[in-house]
């Protein structure tokens, strides 16, 4: 797989990661009435959260995914590392520190010769 058919699978599954649900609105403001005491909790309120607290348990399906991206995120970095140790190490090679140029090689041969 090249790295353009990488990038389109990852397009994929981001499009795949399901959208949050919230509980409804009006729940939320009777929630913030009963936690500011500024209205009495009812029995039939707990018959109101307790769905909504079901659907807000979807935060161990995001955990899910954070920790299978930590993984592949730590797979990509290890491949990356290792492209790039072999880069530097072929970079490095073709220095032009590690091989002097052909007229400095003839002047140096030439002093030599003179010398001798």
């Amino acid at each position: 797989m090249d790295a353009t058919d990488a990038m389109l699978h990852l397009d994929a599954v981001a499009r795949s990661i399901p959208e949050p649900v919230f509980p409804p609105d009006d729940l939320n403001s009777q929630l913030s009435g009963i936690l500011r005491a500024t209205r009495p909790f009812y029995d039939t309120d707990r018959e109101l959260i307790s769905p909504d607290i079901a659907v807000l348990q979807q935060v161990s399906i995001y955990d899910t995914l954070l920790d299978r991206i930590d993984v592949i995120r730590s797979e990509v970095q290890s491949r990356r590392d290792a492209v790039y140790m072999s880069m530097a190490s072929c970079s490095s090679a073709l220095a032009p520190i590690r091989r002097l140029p052909s007229d400095v090689l003839r002047s140096v041969f030439r002093e030599i010769q003179i010398s001798q």
